[in-house]
């Protein structure tokens, strides 16, 4: 599908606001997705991936669980590795445009962010490299690369923030892919702490802005809904399995159970409660291999704040209460793109 990228609306005033939006937004015709210029550029290359029939992909909005999907898809996969999920789960479960959205010498100028663009990129470059592959001594341009010279009887784990339309055409007739989806006032409220966490991301703003950039359709990775809308209007495909976050919340065991199906990988009921244990927020936020502490070190994290936050459903009510007015608009904006949905969210059914 050809795309044409054009600036979105008040693009200098977005570029104050988010200091690591560098070039602002630009949206796509047809679609209106949103994102960096530079994920933009990066979309034909993914679109046009070759899939592979052993492929597991997750596919979601940002914050609506991510992460926590990509460890327990792993981890069932692979019997309930708890050593093999010591290694980095970017290495395991590489995300597709992670190279787009981090410039690390520009995020820490000078000597420091010299030296952690070089780690950033060793660490990258190991997580590529293999003995055995010549060409892969050289290290890859992109991300995309480096999944695509995966050794082909090495099963790929793949994430992505792409909606459905811009991944490859016959992803789903090929590969095994996971969506999840979650309310979007939590979701918002996590973005927004995203995006003051992250120094790439740099918003200087309060929420109550943010969220009207959310509503806007002017934060990468929008619009929320139609991204949300066309994961479910594949929920019925066998190789398509739809999960909302607030049911992974409510009975994990379930889930892990309906993944543990889809992915056609059993796991024995003690795995099931050793999972369970190691997916409990307490111990997910102390885990190195999610947490991403470790970008604090090379300054790409704020020293305050958790990549891995409160982890819990209803969490955007303490923070709207600071905002009254905000509540109301937002669900103002809600009830307007439900109205002619099928879909509804756990714990926002319709009457």
């Amino acid at each position: 599908m050809e795309l044409a990228w054009e600036e979105v609306e008040e693009n200098e005033e977005i570029k104050k606001e988010f200091t690591g939006y560098r070039d602002g937004l630009v949206r796509s015709t047809p679609g209106g997705w949103t994102m960096l210029p530079t994920t933009a550029n990066l979309v034909p290359k993914i679109s046009e991936m070759e899939v592979r029939p052993s492929d597991v992909w997750v596919v979601t909005y940002p914050k609506c669980g991510t992460t926590w999907t990509q460890e327990m898809v792993w981890q069932i996969v692979n019997k309930v590795d708890l050593e093999g999920g010591k290694v980095d789960l970017g290495v395991r479960f590489p995300f597709l445009e992670l190279d787009s959205l981090i410039d690390i010498s520009w995020i820490v100028p000078g000597v420091g962010g010299k030296l952690s663009s070089l780690m950033f990129n060793g660490f990258v470059w190991w997580s590529g490299v293999r003995w055995h592959s010549p060409y892969s001594w050289l290290g890859y341009s992109t991300f995309v690369d480096q999944v695509e010279a995966k050794e082909r009887t090495k099963r790929r784990f793949i994430k992505s923030h792409l909606p459905m339309s811009l991944l490859p055409s016959n992803l789903l007739d090929t590969a095994k892919v996971i969506y999840v989806a979650r309310n979007p006032k939590d979701v918002m409220v996590s973005y927004y702490h995203h995006h003051k966490l992250i120094k790439g991301h740099g918003y200087v703003g309060d929420l109550p802005n943010f969220a009207k950039r959310f509503m806007d359709n002017q934060i990468m990775m929008g619009p929320f809904f139609p991204h949300i809308e066309e994961g479910w209007t594949f929920k019925d495909h066998p190789n398509f399995l739809f999960i909302f976050y607030e049911d992974m919340k409510k009975d994990l065991k379930t889930v892990i159970g309906k993944v543990s199906k889809f992915l056609d990988s059993h796991i024995t009921e003690g795995q099931v409660e050793t999972l369970i244990d190691h997916l409990d927020i307490k111990n997910f936020r102390n885990n190195p291999a999610v947490n991403l502490e470790a970008f604090k070190a090379m300054g790409v994290l704020e020293k305050e704040g958790s990549f891995i936050r409160k982890g819990v459903v209803g969490g955007w009510k303490q923070e709207f209460e600071k905002f009254p007015e905000l509540e109301e608009r937002f669900n103002t904006w809600m009830e307007e793109n439900m109205r002619n949905s099928k879909m509804e969210f756990p714990d926002n059914k319709k009457t």
